[in-house]
């Protein structure tokens, strides 16, 4: 029995397990928090948020007049466009991160 050039013995690269590999994976299976990809944007985002804030105040200081500034319409437009930016950031990004959900739905339909 000949080997030929193509075979991962003469290419150096070792012979792959996978038998072992199902039978560690049928007999340890590990229970996966059926939340873990929300808990960790939740930690992220905070995170995030808090060091943003600290950072702003670092940098630029606090407004004087922030009592003032409180009761006009332009602060709470800027506001909620800021908002409404990181609730779309939230939205791409939690999507991005189930893209291989998605192409393998949408490879299966096909």
């Amino acid at each position: 029995m000949s080997i030929s050039p193509h075979e991962p013995e003469t290419l150096g690269v070792p012979e792959m397990k996978t038998k072992l590999l199902m039978e560690f994976l049928a007999h340890s299976p590990t229970a996966v928090d059926p939340y873990q990809v929300r808990n960790r944007f939740a930690h992220g985002i905070s995170l995030g948020v808090l060091s943003w804030i600290l950072l702003i105040m670092v940098l630029l200081g606090v407004r004087l007049d922030i009592h003032a500034a409180v009761f006009t319409i332009v602060f709470w437009a800027k506001l909620g466009f800021s908002f409404s930016m990181v609730i779309g950031g939230v939205i791409v990004v939690s999507r991005l991160a189930r893209l291989q959900r998605l192409v393998t739905a949408y490879v299966v339909r096909k």
